[in-house]
């Protein structure tokens, strides 16, 4: 069968297809979607308003997703709305003809109907990114750091199992804008509750309070991620007092686009930083302008991750 572009249509997708989306996304992708996740996702009350998710239709057969999550940010200081890019996935039977710039062009209408001055995310597909009119910033880079590298090596060795990790007792209810970042999601109480507290994919593990670090992990894991942090300098001395914890395998990763684990890391560990591939992208939909100053704590999608 010949799939022509006339053949395919683009619409907004209901809550009740949900399962639908679901159903596509673990057959063609990847991600562990069910429809509890995708409400969570999308339909969250601590956004600021409803995501969205477009679909790309061959007849009745769901062929292309793209999503946003309604983000509220600051520029320099001065709150606007953002939307953070998701869901892109695309039929492999279906590439060339101009899906996935058609799934934004639905995309971008919606956004603009809702006063969503720009649109953002992390991916390695650059080019249709480029042509849908985004802007690529940097790349993102994985460190990995091992705070005991001795005794990480013989629990190898042993195969014993790491220390179990159980959810943070202080949580944090809103976070200071971190040094440096022009442009930032803002770390108020409803993004705490819809990043962390209602995300089944993620637990705090330990706020530094002290030095406005917070630790997370994925359920059932024994690594940390560094996942919001608000003044690098002050890194080093967090990382020292999160070794007297005695957490999980010691072992703790950041994502981030300002990689600095061996500058601010002067005590016997294990290191490792590489580059995962994976690039900013930003669009204005509401100026003309550069991408600004972005700052990435941790460059994991804002839902299954």
């Amino acid at each position: 069968m010949t799939i022509k572009p006339e053949d395919i249509c683009y619409r907004v997708i209901e809550t009740n297809e949900f399962e639908t989306v679901s159903a596509f996304h673990r057959e063609v992708g990847s991600q562990d979607a069910n429809t509890s996740t995708l409400m969570w996702q999308y339909r969250s009350t601590s956004l600021p308003m409803e995501g969205v998710i477009v679909g790309a239709f061959l007849g009745d057969r769901l062929i292309g997703t793209q999503a946003l999550i309604p983000m509220i940010a600051t520029l320099n200081g001065q709150k606007l709305l953002s939307a953070k890019s998701e869901y892109t996935l695309l039929d492999p039977v279906c590439r060339g003809l101009g899906v996935f710039a058609s799934m934004y062009k639905v995309v971008f209408e919606w956004a603009r109907d809702k006063n969503i001055a720009c649109i953002w995310g992390f991916t390695s597909a650059i080019k249709p990114f480029e042509k849908a009119g985004f802007q690529i910033g940097n790349e993102l880079f994985d460190e990995v750091i091992v705070l005991k590298p001795f005794s990480y090596l013989l629990n190898r060795v042993l195969k014993l199992a790491p220390k179990s990790i159980s959810r943070s007792l202080i949580e944090p209810k809103s976070m200071d804008s971190a040094q440096g970042a022009a442009f930032e999601i803002l770390r108020d109480e409803r993004y705490f509750n819809y990043r962390y507290f209602e995300n089944p994919y993620r637990n705090i593990v330990w706020f530094d309070k002290d030095r406005s670090v917070l630790y997370t992990a994925k359920p059932s894991a024994s690594d940390l991620f560094i996942s919001e942090i608000t003044d690098p300098e002050l890194l080093k001395g967090s990382l020292i007092a999160l070794r007297k914890q005695n957490l999980g395998s010691g072992v703790v990763r950041r994502i981030t686009t300002h990689p600095t684990f061996d500058k601010y890391t002067a005590f016997p560990s294990l290191y490792k930083r590489t580059a995962s591939g994976n690039f900013i992208v930003y669009k204005w939909l509401d100026r003309e302008a550069e991408i600004p100053a972005f700052t990435v704590d941790e460059g994991h999608t804002q839902g299954v991750a």
